[in-house]
């Protein structure tokens, strides 16, 4: 089992945002490796066999607190249930 310990994503309605964000926070040194989407996440671990990634949360803005961050989280949390069951039950 393949597990990627340090992951970011959005939702998707702040995915292209967070990225640009960012990437020009970096001076654009750093290319992102997939578009910042659940879903692009997912295709990526397809595509490079990880089985379970664990997201970071990031502070685009200072403005953000614990509590915003575990509201973007949720909006996808339902997504990662069943294979979070899954991996339990291998483990």
């Amino acid at each position: 089992m393949v597990i990627d310990f340090h992951t970011h994503a959005f939702p998707d309605s702040l995915a292209e945002r967070a990225i640009s964000s960012l990437v020009k926070a970096c001076n654009n040194l750093y290319t992102p490796c997939h578009n910042g989407t659940i879903g692009d996440l997912q295709t990526k671990m397809n595509d490079f066999g990880v089985d379970i990634s664990v997201i970071q949360p990031v502070i685009t803005n200072p403005k953000l607190s614990n509590n915003k961050l575990l509201e973007c989280y949720k909006y996808f949390l339902d997504d990662f249930k069943n294979d979070i069951a899954s991996a339990e039950s291998i483990c």
